[in-house]
């Protein structure tokens, strides 16, 4: 705040001073000059950066805090106290954001993938510690069963250890350590398996196309013969059950007529009669040359067990 008032100071020096240099040309260097102050303070920022704090990957093993800051980068205190029980049983130095020895190399917070490992030993022996109110409900077990998964395909080992081995048995928690790392016993890299499935060349992914057709061409000729020889089957059922519902209607049709009073019974027979002499319906079909459909008979049988 004090700067931008400094500069603006110095704006309004300038313009007082440029009508002067019309009777004092000398003027002019005094501008100038306040014009070169002007840029080097805009050049160069009023607020000098301040690095940031040193952390666990910038200790080395002549800081005396180093083993503070590799502390404070662990997540839980179950990962603080596991990290001190390494150190004091492989006797670990800081190195390059790693801490090592000559038989471990142990690295902490790895990224992989769209995960983050606890601590990797030996670059290969990735170790979680897993707290039990957060990795004891059925959705977290799934989830580290997905995560131990994806480790594995990547060429890594995983190794569990429950924070309260951590905190009641620090000495097991090493021991189960020192067992997981007998496979890897130096730095290496991980390297993923090879893959059990075998690569299917050309002319087994045209074999599997002309099959693929093949097998369509087949549901698509079943289709149609089963169609085919289905059709007047179903016609028959199908026309059967339309005229026996029209047959239906027609007899609950003429028992309500019977049921009616002789008087409206009469009135009604005449006013149909009077409709279909209108209609040009002389006389009326019987129920037998009206209600006739073909005869239901088998389909006959196909030999393919398939249709």
């Amino acid at each position: 705040m004090q700067a931008n008032k400094t500069i603006w100071r110095r704006v309004g020096f300038i313009v007082v001073l440029l009508p002067v240099c019309f009777f004092f040309p000398f003027m002019l260097l005094v501008i100038a000059w306040l014009i070169w102050t002007l840029y080097q303070d805009l050049k160069t920022p009023s607020i000098i950066p301040v690095p940031p704090a040193p952390t666990w990957r910038d200790a080395k093993a002549d800081d005396k805090d180093w083993l503070v800051k590799f502390c404070a980068g662990c997540e839980s205190p179950a990962e603080e106290r596991f990290l001190l029980a390494m150190v004091r049983a492989f006797d670990l130095k800081p190195a390059r954001a790693k801490l090592v020895s000559p038989s471990l190399t142990l690295e902490m917070q790895v990224n992989v993938g769209h995960y983050r490992f606890d601590f990797l030993a030996n670059g290969r022996q990735v170790i979680e510690i897993d707290g039990a109110a957060w990795h004891s409900s059925p959705e977290q077990i799934e989830r580290d069963r997905i995560r131990d998964d994806y480790s594995l395909e990547q060429g890594y080992k995983v190794l569990r250890i429950p924070a309260k081995l951590v905190f009641d048995a620090p000495d097991q928690a090493i021991h189960r350590v020192k067992t997981a790392l007998a496979l890897t016993p130096h730095f290496t890299r991980p390297v993923k398996p090879p893959s059990l499935a075998p690569r299917k060349s050309l002319s087994r992914h045209l074999n599997a196309f002309a099959e693929g057709v093949a097998a369509l061409d087949r549901h698509v000729t079943i289709a149609s013969t089963k169609h085919s020889t289905m059709a007047d089957f179903k016609l028959a059922i199908s026309t059967e059950q339309m005229l026996l519902e029209a047959l239906v209607s027609e007899v609950e049709h003429d028992i309500r007529i019977e049921a009616m009073p002789l008087l409206a019974r009469k009135n009604y027979e005449v006013i149909k009669a009077k409709l279909e002499t209108q209609q040009g319906r002389v006389g009326k079909a019987s129920r037998h040359e009206v209600y006739c459909w073909k005869e239901i008979i088998k389909p006959p049988p196909v030999n393919d067990a398939a249709v």
